[in-house]
């Protein structure tokens, strides 16, 4: 029998699609680009209503919502619209984003939906968090911002430190396997095989995604325990004609809904949504 084992090099996901750069992404150069394709699409729609099921359940199922207003960072937070979201529920939010032109508009956000004395808006990197707040908080939300920054180990560790005792961590990640599994759907199988997938300068795709068992790892490592695991585009982005994404939006978010938290499909997503927490007395089925 012909022996089919490859010689070949194996490359990892997070090796195909990262590069050699050492430094966090600032959207300033991009931000009209990122507002557009990421909030005013399909993709950015599945998103928001997805991971805020999330935390809503969430809430609902804690002791953390009894505390009544809660003390909330969000870490590289984009326009600001999340952020403003809590805060019109009556909550503190701390927002802070590397990029000059997201904080702008977060403010401006802020202040249109007259929610601005309950936001506050910080031009800094995350990992200088601790400098800038007085309170801990109660929840920490970074979202599609783990990818982005060349340090993630003392990136996330930097986030802990500005988490209660029984805060939660919602972190939202790029994908790095759904990745390349869209890759061969897509027919890039030379490249992968050489692990040569080429970026596009300027782009939105992710600078340093990772593989979901590294950045479970690297959240354990912390002292923290993971709740929840949840797909977020685990169909979306399969779908072989764009016009479905639009026309039958309803099906597909109803199919999301359905199977993005359940194994496998959980790992098809292009993002994964962890919620982990310090507090060991509610556990969820993960």
């Amino acid at each position: 029998m012909p022996n089919h084992q490859s010689n070949r090099p194996y490359f990892r996901p997070d090796q195909i699609f990262g590069c050699n750069a050492n430094y966090d992404r600032n959207f300033d150069d991009l931000a009209e680009k990122f507002c557009r394709n990421i909030y005013g699409s399909t993709k950015g729609k599945l998103r928001q209503i997805i991971v805020n099921e999330d935390l809503d359940n969430w809430l609902n199922s804690t002791t953390i919502a009894q505390k009544g207003q809660l003390n909330i960072i969000e870490a590289g937070g984009g326009d600001g619209r999340l952020a403003i979201e809590w805060a019109q529920k009556g909550h503190k939010v701390t927002f802070c984003d590397l990029s000059h032109e997201m904080v702008k508009r977060a403010e401006s956000l802020a202040k249109s939906e007259q929610v601005d004395h309950l936001v506050t808006c910080i031009h800094a990197p995350a990992q200088l968090l601790s400098k800038y707040i007085t309170q801990k908080a109660d929840i920490i939300i970074c979202h599609a911002v783990l990818e982005w920054v060349a340090d993630q180990p003392s990136f996330l560790r930097a986030l802990c430190n500005c988490l209660a005792e029984d805060g939660t961590l919602s972190l939202m990640f790029y994908n790095a396997d759904a990745a390349f599994f869209r890759n061969t759907i897509m027919g890039n199988l030379k490249a992968l095989v050489k692990g040569e997938v080429k970026r596009v300068d300027n782009s939105l795709v992710p600078m340093y995604p990772l593989s979901p068992p590294v950045v479970y790892d690297l959240i354990e490592s912390l002292g923290l325990s993971i709740k929840t695991k949840t797909g977020v585009r685990v169909f979306h982005d399969y779908l072989h004609d764009p016009k479905l994404k639009i026309n039958e939006f309803e099906a597909l978010l109803a199919l999301e809904q359905r199977y993005c938290r359940e194994f496998p499909f959980v790992h098809l997503g292009r993002y994964i949504h962890v919620l982990a927490s310090r507090e060991s007395s509610v556990r969820h089925d993960i």
